[in-house]
């Protein structure tokens, strides 16, 4: 069984405990889920530039994960966010699963109340339940990853998200998938391109930028996983991809404001 099966394996589980404990009717008693929401799509968004620019950087927290480990344990959310506000970020992601990445909605819960910045819920979604939690918790828009997803799912988990007023970022891991999902394209705010292998949790980030140029211009396309420097970020300025998504390198970094000034220094002097 590979990691990403243990990990959809574990999701069902922890949803229907979830929803034993807070049910959809209870969401509406969350102070959040009746929030205006910022736009994550936005954010992301050029602004009708035709020549290479930096990046829209999507900040991650998260303290660990299945292939790396645990590598910040005791990060504080709201002062890793707010770092990242200060350093540029256009939005955050949030790492809610707590088995493998040692996340939580709480934390999630917490950025909301001190950062004002669209925040993504990065989670395995496979339930609208989960959706509407989102929302409760305080997020703007949700992470759907195309590969474990049925259409059916795909479609109800797009509706919720409609319903909540929450964008979508769809993570798909090969340019070929795009002609799958395209259908859904007024749904999702964004694509996303994965150059974390889920099978082997292994990185290309050459894979992902390729691959990210099989998407047509027209979508809001995101680089995300393994970036480790500013060269592709670099990268993806000079091909014209939207966002990129960063996480481990800024949350093992003790300076994440001035590590996302620099590497957007250095993006900035190549380009001009």
């Amino acid at each position: 069984m590979s990691i990403l099966d243990q990990i959809v394996e574990s999701k069902r589980v922890e949803i229907q405990k979830h929803r034993s404990h807070v049910s959809l009717h209870d969401f509406d008693g969350f102070e959040a889920f009746h929030r205006p929401t910022y736009s994550f799509k936005e954010a992301l968004q050029r602004k009708g530039v035709e020549v290479a620019t930096m990046p829209a950087i999507i900040a991650e927290f998260k303290r660990a994960s299945p292939s790396k480990g645990i590598f910040a344990p005791d990060a504080m959310p709201i002062e890793q966010c707010k770092a990242y506000a200060n350093g540029g970020a256009a939005a955050c992601s949030i790492l809610t699963d707590t088995p493998f990445f040692h996340g939580s909605l709480v934390d999630l819960q917490t950025i909301r109340r001190e950062v004002e910045l669209p925040l993504l819920r990065k989670d395995f979604i496979l339930d609208p339940y989960q959706v509407f939690e989102a929302k409760a918790y305080g997020a703007d828009a949700i992470l759907l990853i195309e590969r474990i997803l049925s259409p059916t799912q795909t479609q109800e988990l797009l509706d919720a998200a409609g319903e909540c007023g929450l964008d979508v970022l769809m993570e798909i891991d090969a340019a070929e998938v795009w002609s799958a999902i395209e259908g859904y394209q007024e749904s999702i705010a964004a694509v996303g391109m994965n150059s974390r292998n889920l099978a082997t949790f292994d990185t290309n980030t050459d894979h992902g930028l390729s691959e990210l140029q099989g998407i047509p211009s027209t979508v809001i396309r995101v680089m995300e996983s393994g970036i480790q420097g500013p060269e592709p970020l670099l990268a993806c300025a000079t091909h014209h991809i939207d966002a990129a998504l960063i996480g481990e390198a800024l949350m093992r970094s003790t300076e994440p404001a001035s590590l996302l000034q620099q590497w957007q220094q250095y993006v900035n002097n190549q380009l001009y």
